[in-house]
């Protein structure tokens, strides 16, 4: 049972846009971080202590540990350890995350995703080490990244319209408002400032990147280059394929197939179970970099379906 919920969530990572695949990212390290502090409660160690562990991964005000602990700026945009916050911020996501990528695509949501979250971040460290307000020591959560998308959204279509149980329909820009104005009237509390304050850092880039596209200036494609390259240098590095062999071939070889026979790719059956993993790796790949399943053509996508039935 537990291998095939393993196997259907990878098919639905690997198969779904870019949103399905935050959504799952950011459950599934809220449900790691929580395991662990289970486990520590069941072997008698202090569960408190998760708050050691959680300080490795979450932004920190303080410049040494910052620059110490550079990952910190994007896994504390996917990490999340009380429930509230991550049922709240998953939902806002599925809900403005679909608005948007159906507004603008699936390849630009990860770039205003991540950029909102690192605004987020330069608001939270900066106000802490400028300002004598009450911002905290550590941050952590994808509020910043997500008002990023909320706000994208309503610059995109402020008049589209979400209906909303006992209200009727709202138009975004009003949503947006109230959220902004929320985080705004929240900040004298003294409650959780460095967080509303990175909520409004994330939402003011989320309004410049989608500007910014309305003036004919994508500073999310920018993004998506230099994202693709880190991708492909850490496929290259650490891929664990073989080399391709260098067969040679004897030119005056009498060619016996049909050229309409050529031109087509061997089936799952006429592979080996190397070739054909391989195959299948190659499409996975081709998935995940062209942004899902309907990108790949019918051949490729018969040949996933019938590797996944022999498996």
């Amino acid at each position: 049972m537990v291998n095939t919920i393993w196997e259907d969530l990878k098919r639905q990572y690997y198969s779904g846009n870019i949103i399905t695949q935050l959504l799952l990212i950011n459950i599934g390290v809220f449900l790691f971080f929580r395991f662990v502090w289970l486990g520590m409660w069941i072997t008698g160690f202090n569960p408190d202590n998760i708050q050691n562990i959680l300080e490795w991964f979450m932004v920190s005000s303080n410049g040494f540990e910052l620059i110490t602990r550079p990952w910190t700026i994007i896994t504390n945009m996917f990490l999340h350890f009380d429930l509230g916050h991550i049922f709240w911020n998953m939902l806002y996501l599925y809900w403005f995350g679909r608005i948007l990528q159906e507004l603008i695509g699936n390849r630009k949501i990860l770039a205003i995703y991540v950029l909102s979250g690192l605004a987020g971040v330069v608001a939270f460290v900066l106000s802490a080490n400028l300002t004598n307000l009450p911002i905290g020591d550590y941050a952590l959560g994808a509020s910043g990244a997500i008002m990023g998308l909320v706000l994208a959204a309503a610059t995109t279509a402020p008049n589209f319209q979400i209906h909303l149980i006992f209200i009727g329909g709202v138009k975004l820009m009003y949503i947006a408002l109230i959220v902004v104005v929320l985080d705004l009237i929240a900040l004298p509390g003294g409650v959780n400032t460095g967080g509303h304050l990175a909520h409004l850092g994330g939402a003011g880039m989320g309004y410049f990147l989608a500007r910014q596209m309305q003036n004919g200036n994508d500073w999310t494609e920018r993004f998506n280059i230099i994202f693709d390259k880190i991708v492909n240098w850490f496929q290259n590095t650490f891929s664990r394929r073989s080399r391709p062999k260098v067969v040679y071939r004897n030119p005056n070889k009498v060619k016996t197939r049909t050229k309409a026979a050529g031109r087509q790719r061997p089936g799952a059956d006429s592979l080996s179970k190397d070739e054909r993993q391989a195959r299948v790796d190659a499409i996975l790949d081709k998935i995940k970099r062209e942004g899902g399943y309907n990108n790949l053509t019918d051949e490729e996508k018969e040949f996933l379906f019938k590797a996944g039935k022999d498996d």
